[in-house]
């Protein structure tokens, strides 16, 4: 750990998730115009620990221009180390708030630019959250949209948007380490290729973060000779993301290469190695 001097980083903030969509081929079905749902908010946050805040509410609006339903769910998610979202069945993770969350109604039938309400509460004493760890799950928009194919089928589309839930009670805390710096050399195979360094930000808190930072390059004299920015690291509580930068050409010698890492605590994260370019 390092006292806070790195002050000049953007706010916190958590990036859109959407489901990317799946493909089906079908049988033959009458031509339908596309129709998309979208939702007003890509998270949703609640607190089992204030009844007044145990509940949300989506808006979800018929962007298409035909009268189409569609059906609400529940999945756990996650991410890799890479930062990649996976999806599970509901209650599969130990952390899922699947069981604690109710959502109301289940099916939408909206006609062009019609929108409705849908309701998400949390049972707190169904989740266990009150007893001070964050759960989370998804809630899932989901549509069949057919569009004509070749050879007089049709390719059913299903489009799902997905919103986070997290569930949060007071007290937890944010904390977090540089687990491992690593540098990568450029492939030999290419001229346009630069090394690269790898950063991995392990949330050690009982919050989830995310994780802003910078790599700087520096002289054995300790001047600075460059510095990186890393891509935002999401972490949920215990887990680790590896983010990689591309670093600028550097002159033969060696060089310290210290990662910097602002989770939003009270405090950042840092480590160092040396660098040899030959």
């Amino acid at each position: 750990m390092m006292t806070r001097p790195f002050s000049a980083l953007p706010p916190r903030f958590v990036r859109a998730m959407r489901c990317l969509p799946t493909l089906t081929l079908i049988a033959a079905l009458p031509s339908v115009a596309r129709a998309q749902f979208g939702v007003d908010k890509t998270e949703l946050f609640l607190n089992p620990s204030v009844s007044a805040e145990r509940t949300g509410i989506l808006t979800v609006r018929n962007e298409g221009s035909e009268r189409a339903q569609a059906t609400i769910s529940i999945e756990d998610w996650d991410r890799a180390e890479s930062g990649t979202n996976r999806f599970y069945d509901a209650g599969t993770l130990p952390q899922s708030c699947a069981q604690a969350l109710r959502v109301f109604p289940r099916t939408l039938s909206l006609a062009a630019g019609e929108t409705q309400s849908i309701r998400v509460e949390l049972d707190s004493v169904a989740g266990g959250t009150a007893a001070g760890r964050e759960c989370w799950s998804l809630v899932l928009v989901e549509s069949a949209v057919p569009q004509a194919g070749p050879n007089g089928r049709t390719l059913l589309y299903r489009l799902r948007t997905g919103v986070k839930v997290y569930a949060a009670p007071a007290g937890l805390t944010m904390d977090g380490q540089v687990a491992d710096v690593a540098m990568h050399a450029a492939a030999r195979d290419s001229s346009n290729a630069k090394d690269t360094v790898e950063v991995a930000f392990q949330n050690t808190g009982t919050k989830h973060v995310v994780g802003r930072g910078r790599v700087e390059v520096r002289r054995p004299d300790n001047t600075t000779v460059a510095v990186v920015e890393l891509p935002p690291a999401y972490a949920l509580p215990g887990a680790t993301m590896r983010v990689r930068a591309a670093l600028p050409a550097l002159a033969a010698g060696r060089y310290g290469v210290l990662a910097v890492v602002d989770y939003g605590g009270t405090e950042i994260a840092a480590a160092q190695l040396e660098h040899e370019v030959r």
